[in-house]
């Protein structure tokens, strides 16, 4: 019963310290891409036409986003 005390005491100071990585792990000023429409149903279409469809990105974080490849499907 004497190491219960030690026991809590230790289990508090993981706990704490556990929180401060997690804090200190997010980082700031990054980019957050959020994607309004990220797919679209194309309706029935004659071979040989062009089809175009514009999807709209935002960036919602606090750094500049710099799209540098888009590939379809």
């Amino acid at each position: 019963m004497k190491n219960k005390p030690i026991i809590m005491l230790l289990f508090l100071f993981c706990l704490t310290q556990t929180g401060f990585a997690t804090a200190a792990d997010k980082p700031e000023n990054q980019p957050e891409l959020k994607i309004i429409e990220s797919t679209y149903a194309f309706q029935s279409i004659t071979e040989g036409i062009d089809i175009v469809h514009d999807f709209t990105i935002k960036n919602t974080g606090s750094a500049q986003l710099d799209v540098l490849k888009v590939k379809p499907g």
